[in-house]
């Protein structure tokens, strides 16, 4: 079966495994739902949906003075993933519509970030089940009304180590992120361990993705929801949902602004729902922020 350019680049120049033709659906008792439903695909030139438009994110001059900005390329692959494993039941959700910047090291540390930021609507969490997704927007969850967004302010990079990126002319390093993870109004210091920065120089496969050199940033890490002041019965008593949220972030950017890209429509779907990652799911024991 065919795959983009984006998956064959991404996926398997990157020695990361590509995504299975479809989902398979878990083996669960009748009331739980499947882990990540296909989405319908969106026809070209769907107006924005409100919870869906852009978050207001400019880079800062401070920011631009620092190097070169790579910004976040939203709208195509499942960039955030998440999963509840509750002792009654399973919840799996993603997003696509993380947008954010960060500035690229100096050339002898070019992974050793400047700066970042990266914010996500709460209302662009998907969960496959519309009403649950509503749910979570609400007050006794994520109060999307109060709490729109779901920030992290990246603050410094650390125990960086070069790797093996798997593929020509790019490289790769492990690190950890430091920053400010911000979720239902809390703001707290977190530490992402185990973080990989692979840096992929333009050529001609790399346009058909985006334009520039592009940087792709992937971790794995977990929270916990009563940490940011989320907790409720179906936490605590009917153990629906855990406490313990396991998450994997991975980001594409580009050095190229996206006011000099051509236009996009944000919120379509330019690829083939078998072609988004749907088992880019966290390991059994995501390793907790520290």
């Amino acid at each position: 079966m065919r795959r983009s350019v984006f998956a064959r680049l991404l996926f398997a120049a990157l020695a990361l495994p590509a995504a299975p033709a479809a989902l398979a659906q878990p083996a669960a008792p009748p009331e739980r739902p499947p882990a990540f439903p296909a989405e319908p695909r969106r026809p070209d030139f769907t107006p924005i949906p409100a919870q869906f438009a852009p978050p207001d994110l400019p880079v800062p001059d401070a920011a631009k003075k620092l190097g070169v900005v790579y910004s976040t390329i939203a709208g195509k692959e499942r960039q955030v993933t998440f999963s509840s494993d509750a002792l009654n039941e399973r919840i799996d959700g993603f997003s696509n519509q993380v947008h954010g910047y960060c500035v690229k090291g100096d050339p002898d540390a070019p992974a050793a970030l400047k700066a970042g930021r990266w914010r996500l609507r709460v209302t662009s969490l998907h969960t496959g089940i519309a009403a649950r997704d509503e749910h979570l927007a609400q007050p006794m969850w994520l109060d999307a009304a109060q709490f729109p967004f779901i920030d992290f302010n990246l603050t410094k990079v650390t125990d960086l180590k070069q790797t093996d990126a798997g593929v020509k002319d790019a490289k790769a390093w492990t690190c950890t992120l430091e920053g400010d993870l911000t979720l239902h109004g809390v703001t707290k210091s977190v530490k992402l361990a185990d973080a990989k920065i692979t840096l992929l120089p333009r050529s001609d496969e790399t346009a058909k993705v985006a334009p520039g050199d592009l940087m792709r940033l992937t971790v794995s890490y977990s929270v916990l929801l009563s940490d940011y002041g989320v907790t409720n019965e179906v936490i605590t008593l009917r153990k629906k949902v855990a406490d313990q949220i396991s998450i994997v972030t991975d980001l594409v950017l580009n050095d190229v602004p996206p006011d000099q890209e051509a236009p996009k429509i944000i919120g379509a779907d330019p690829m083939p729902a078998r072609l988004i990652k749907p088992d880019a799911r966290p390991p059994a024991e995501p390793p907790a922020i520290r």
